[in-house]
């Protein structure tokens, strides 16, 4: 998206138009949000020409929006989404399978979700160093293409 322009060297936050805010010193923040002492509204919060709030930062820090489209990693106190992707689970043989996932530990919490609806179930056996054991009570007669995600405590 286009930088906004719409102020006199950064000295005010325009009313109307774009704005930019540039830092000056490579290692300072480039903006801090300090609430009052008893503050208890939201730090922030972005909304549409219609008032509806698409995204906000809460009092306490946490973040709620619409959708959340991340690449790489995201943190959350002591635990971090370290991947997310898709499993071809040959739902013909039923049983286990046993699937390479690059950054798996072993203490790992795996989350699966079929991309369409299934006849029956497929549940994480058992989480690896680097494989995903997957146990399949589906009686699927195709492959079922499945979303994971990876939560990591760190």
């Amino acid at each position: 998206m286009a930088e906004g322009n719409k102020t006199f060297e950064g000295l005010a936050v325009p009313l109307y138009g774009e704005s930019e805010v540039q830092a000056q010193t490579a290692a300072n923040d480039i903006l801090t949000l300090t609430g009052a002492g008893s503050h208890s509204g939201d730090f922030l919060v972005c909304q549409n020409s219609a008032g509806s709030e698409l995204a906000v930062i809460d009092i306490s820090g946490n973040v709620t929006g619409t959708s959340l489209d991340v690449s790489g990693q995201v943190e959350a106190a002591s635990l971090a989404v370290t991947g997310i992707g898709t499993l071809n689970l040959s739902a013909q043989n039923v049983g286990t399978a046993t699937f390479a996932v690059a950054g798996l530990t072993a203490n790992d919490v795996v989350v699966l979700s079929p991309r369409e609806a299934t006849d029956g179930m497929c549940v994480v056996s058992r989480v690896f160093a680097t494989k995903l054991e997957i146990r399949n009570a589906s009686s699927e007669a195709a492959d079922v293409e499945f979303n994971y995600l990876v939560i990591a405590k760190t």
